[in-house]
């Protein structure tokens, strides 16, 4: 495995996809509240539009008939989630991509925890088919940062009310281009990137 970080880039990924997690709660025990996979109230949870979400995920990266619905995308064979802490689930990332990984036959890992956004980064570079990482808002930039070699392509910071965007790199003579696909998956979802 190369350990050069350029070397690493040119050897990596040929496609790396970044999600924020789906829709969550009102802050505040306002409504919407999080729900379980069950229905149960769950303040960690997805709220029920962002369930709605992670099934129209699951086909937009891994459609049951037809081609993928945009050609900058495909289906993960590696998915990623932010890991649980001691003090905190961190549910919502690996339930937004749960029934996707059912559906492409293939595990969400969760090894990495907010605060190894570079780790995780130099792992998913290493791996040979597409991946597809489901993490907290906060620090998608670090990924993407440590990913393009550079703080100055992706936005430094995501919109607490954007769900709805995909980062998608690509990895061209030897380094990565990145996109922004605009999910277009329920209402509300804008054609724009963030």
């Amino acid at each position: 495995m190369p350990t050069d970080m350029a070397e690493r880039r040119a050897a990596g990924a040929a496609k790396i996809m970044i999600i924020r997690h789906a829709e969550k709660p009102a802050k505040d025990g306002c409504p919407p509240f999080g729900v379980d996979q069950d229905g149960k109230a769950d303040e960690d949870s997805l709220s029920p539009l962002g369930w709605q979400r992670a099934g129209a995920l699951t086909v937009l990266f891994a459609p049951a008939r037809g081609a993928l619905q945009d050609q900058a995308l495909a289906s993960p064979r590696h998915l990623f989630a932010c890991g649980a802490e001691e003090k905190r689930k961190r549910l919502r990332p690996v339930q937004t991509v749960t029934l996707l990984a059912e559906r492409v036959g293939t595990k969400v890992d969760r090894s990495f925890q907010k605060g190894q956004e570079v780790e995780l980064a130099d792992h998913v570079m290493g791996l040979e088919a597409p991946v597809l990482i489901s993490w907290e808002h906060n620090n998608l930039h670090l990924i993407a940062n440590r990913i393009l070699g550079d703080s100055s392509t992706v936005p430094q910071g995501w919109p607490e009310d954007r769900f709805d965007v995909v980062w998608v790199f690509d990895q061209v003579d030897g380094s990565y281009q990145f996109r922004q696909v605009p999910q277009l998956l329920l209402p509300g979802d804008r054609e724009a990137g963030i």
